[in-house]
């Protein structure tokens, strides 16, 4: 699932056709009506950066190219693997979390 997509961004399309072509089946939140927005929103409850409530955080957490630190949907800190080809997270409960 891809939230917050704008079919005009030139970044949002490229990383969409690369998930496409890596065989993975992409939804998008673009067209989609107000009251299901909300229900998408609401399961990305934490910042990924400071781990507190979005409605908490200020976004001057968010540091260019640092990788994801805690899990958007509850919170916990990520055990996040950093390598030369790129990273991987791991939430204890929900499992990988989708970084680059």
């Amino acid at each position: 699932m891809l939230n917050r997509y704008e079919a005009q961004d030139p970044l949002h399309v490229a990383n969409r056709a690369r998930l496409v072509g890596d065989g993975l089946s992409v939804v998008t939140t673009e067209g989609l009506p107000e009251e299901m927005m909300g229900r998408v929103t609401a399961v990305l409850r934490h910042c990924a950066h400071c781990g507190r409530p979005l409605d908490e955080c200020d976004g001057a957490c968010r540091r260019p190219l640092d990788p994801e630190r805690f899990c958007r949907r509850c919170g916990r800190r990520l055990y996040v693997a950093i390598s030369p080809a790129g990273h991987s997270a791991r939430c204890k409960v929900h499992g990988p979390v989708g970084t680059g």
